[in-house]
């Protein structure tokens, strides 16, 4: 065979194998990009939770019968929980804890701002002394912060307050849940009022109280501050004087409260100077 033919050949044969692998490769980095598209890089302490709608909100039961709502109006089910309704999320990440004292110590430690104590009860064994918290209570969740406090610490540490929606988003789960643990109330998943254990617990203590995202503490402990203003939602004709830019909203329940105010739907509200014993935070960060 001629020379210059075979080598021809040889090169032809190297070229379609380069372009196979090419190929190849080209393909495998397509089919990764699709599946793992919305999936973002680990945040050390945080959740991902993904872009996508999901159901915000209560529908509320007919008087008679059992039509699939969650309860019957103002009773089970707050008249600001209605109604039912589609909202889209972009992808974010959240907090997989309630914020700790330890966390928070570093926080006034850099910051010197003034360390949490109860305004009603300044004499309390569970108030901050001498800038630093009660013995044994490094992992429990900050209590006796403003809005402006947890703010301010989501700042320091380049994140922010999650959105009120944000927060039912991570809580509900991708299947709607009406706790973070399912759609039934089990008292000893959760630090409520029910347990009766009178204080908050280190975080994660209750591993059930546990989104489908892997988000803890979210039904019970310490109720949460978030960003949002607290208004109506929706085509909700409900009108409160309360509503507007004078009230943020506070998620969750708390070793306080009782399992109804445990719902990932129920909503709660404060000024955004108020102090409580069972108010906490956890903080959130955008995907981008």
């Amino acid at each position: 065979m001629n020379k210059n033919l075979i080598l021809t050949v040889k090169k032809t044969r190297e070229k379609i194998i380069l372009g196979f692998i090419i190929s190849v490769i080209f393909v495998s980095f397509v089919v990764y990009i699709f599946f793992n598209r919305g999936i973002a890089s680990e945040i050390d302490g945080m959740v991902y939770i993904p872009e996508g709608e999901f159901k915000m909100g209560s529908k509320g039961k007919l008087e008679h019968g059992d039509d699939g709502g969650d309860g019957r109006i103002g009773l089970e089910v707050g008249v600001d929980e209605i109604p039912l309704h589609i909202v889209m999320v972009k992808g974010f990440y959240i907090d997989r804890y309630e914020v700790i004292n330890a966390q928070y110590k570093k926080f006034l430690d850099a910051t010197g701002r003034e360390p949490p104590v109860d305004s009603v009860a300044p004499d309390a064994p569970y108030n901050w002394r001498n800038g630093s918290y009660p013995t044994g209570e490094d992992n429990h969740p900050v209590v006796n912060v403003t809005w402006y406090d947890a703010e301010a610490y989501c700042k320091w540490a380049d994140k922010r307050l999650p959105t009120e929606a944000e927060w039912e988003k991570s809580c509900r789960g991708g299947d709607g849940r009406r706790w973070s643990f399912g759609n039934s109330f089990i008292t000893s998943f959760v630090n409520t009022h029910e347990l009766e254990l009178k204080w908050s617990q280190a975080v994660g203590s209750f591993p059930e109280d546990r989104s489908s995202y892997g988000v803890y503490d979210m039904s019970g402990n310490a109720m949460e501050w978030t960003a949002s203003w607290y208004n109506p939602y929706p085509t909700s004709t409900l009108k409160r004087e309360t509503f507007g830019e004078q009230n943020r909203v506070i998620r969750g329940g708390a070793w306080l409260t009782s399992y109804l105010t445990a719902r990932c739907t129920s909503r709660n509200f404060a000024v955004p100077e108020k102090k409580h014993r069972t108010m906490g935070f956890r903080c959130a960060k955008d995907a981008n």
